[in-house]
């Protein structure tokens, strides 16, 4: 189900409508917005179809590009449409995307690639340039709330929900369907809440300790840090905001050292809390 995002699905429809698609589409944007859903949502439009991902907490390697190299040297049945989706792309190890990047110059007729990754900087600057970048932000409140009145959430829940979510579908139908992971988020939320409030460096340094090691775990504390960040940056004077601003770059940056290099992540998540600290 795609929540949002009219403009990316009515785009996407009028390329394909029109046969003016490009090669490869680079879908970018915060974590569980609903990139992915609308990539398999446009693949319904093709007769081949096939996802890479990696699996938990490991990288594509160059192993499952030579794979998706092999299966492009063979040309699609019946000139047939096929649409390959490689879901966060950010893990392309260096060796796998240069490896892609050679896939990218000579695609194959009727084939067509959309990455999925969080952030531009995440992706190779000459697999950029060869494809045609899609942006996806934050859905809408009113989008939001649109699905749970269909939903038949009532309002008090609806705005507790919301403000969970932060425009992002993909948490939003997760809180309403599982009760436990609902109750986690609440805890995760209040103490990341606490630590930024409180200005507590030693609570701050075991939360990165504890999140270090569980990759879905960090994740969720790095996009709470980054949303409590965001509305610090709207306070202060004109250079109490820069300062802000360029801690929440620094904090996005470190973000992508975590997912797409060797960083040792207990250090990057120290350096991550005490840029978010400095914002409070």
């Amino acid at each position: 189900m795609i929540i949002g995002h009219e403009r990316q699905c009515t785009y996407l429809e009028d390329a394909h409508r029109r046969g003016r698609m490009p090669h490869a589409y680079l879908f970018y944007g915060p974590e569980h917005i609903g990139k992915f859903t609308v990539a398999k949502e446009y693949a319904a439009r093709f007769q081949e179809i096939e996802v890479i991902a990696p699996e938990p907490g490991k990288e594509l390697s160059i192993a499952a590009i030579r794979e998706l190299k092999r299966v492009c040297a063979f040309a699609p049945r019946a000139n047939q449409e096929r649409l390959f989706i490689i879901d966060e792309a950010q893990r392309l190890t260096r060796e796998a995307g240069n490896a892609f990047l050679k896939l990218l110059e000579e695609p194959g007729k009727h084939t067509v690639f959309i990455l999925v990754t969080p952030a531009l900087d995440m992706i190779l600057p000459t697999i950029i340039s060869r494809a045609c970048p899609l942006r996806f932000s934050l859905v809408q409140e009113r989008a939001l709330d649109d699905f749970l009145v269909r939903e038949k959430i009532d309002a008090p829940r609806r705005d507790e929900l919301r403000a969970f979510a932060r425009g992002r579908p993909g948490i939003l139908i997760r809180l309403i369907s599982d009760k436990e992971y609902f109750e986690r988020e609440t805890q995760l939320k209040k103490e990341v809440t606490g630590i930024l409030t409180r200005r507590a460096y030693p609570e701050a340094f075991l939360l990165a300790q504890r999140t270090a090691s569980d990759d879905d775990l960090r994740r969720r504390a790095i996009e709470y840090t980054i949303s409590l960040v965001r509305d610090a940056c709207r306070t202060g004077d004109g250079l109490q905001k820069k300062n802000k601003v360029r801690a929440l770059k620094e904090i996005h940056r470190i973000m992508a050292s975590i997912e797409t290099t060797n960083v040792n992540p207990r250090l990057a998540m120290d350096a991550l809390f005490i840029e978010a600290l400095k914002t409070t």
